[in-house]
């Protein structure tokens, strides 16, 4: 199948590559570039750039964002204006709006991650509710639960972490490999 083709509404998109593209709808101003890549976008006013393997594949409601890597992005949904970069970084996310992932996996499986920065390979994988966010280190936040408004630094800091930071304006801060909340939320932890 040619590049672009199937697809119902994409003015202004380029495609390079097979299948790229194909089967979007109601999209436009997409660039996508690589096999697979931005395939099946749709609910997109437009403006997403997809490059990579399947990059972008699938997003839903990702307008103004930039996928990069192999599966970067996705099956995203709900991913306005997010950067993910990437091998599969943001790949199924939901509800992440304007958040921005770098690293391998990173982001990816993530629900309710809105404003959300996670960097390192696997920060923030499978997180859920750890939005406005911050997980740097490598698997930093990973398996996370009800991080919400939490700064995550160092190798495995907040890895597999359940807080109840999302019932109301709580905030947690971990700073070292390894580090836990323990469980409580408002909690700090360095070393």
């Amino acid at each position: 199948e040619l590049a672009g083709s199937g697809g119902a509404s994409t003015l202004h998109s380029t495609a390079i590559g097979y299948l790229a593209g194909a089967g979007s709808s109601g999209a436009g101003n997409i660039v996508a570039v690589g096999w697979d890549a931005g395939s099946g976008i749709t609910g997109t006013s437009g403006s997403v750039v997809a490059l990579g393997t399947s990059a972008g594949k699938g997003a839903t409601t990702s307008d103004k964002s930039i996928f990069v890597g192999y599966q970067a992005g996705m099956g995203a949904t709900g991913a306005d204006h997010s950067i993910f970069l990437g091998s599969d970084a943001g790949n199924g996310a939901t509800s992440a709006v304007n958040s921005f992932f770098v690293g391998n996996q990173s982001g990816q499986g993530a629900t309710d991650a809105f404003q959300s920065q996670f960097i390192g390979n696997g920060a923030g994988g499978v997180a859920t509710l750890a939005s406005q966010s911050e997980f740097i280190g490598n698997q930093a936040g990973g398996l996370s639960t009800g991080a919400n408004n939490s700064i995550f630094i160092g190798y495995l800091a907040g890895y597999n972490d359940t807080t109840l930071n999302n019932a109301g304006g709580h905030t947690s801060i971990l700073i070292g490999d390894n580090s836990s909340t323990g469980g409580f939320s408002d909690s700090v932890a360095i070393g």
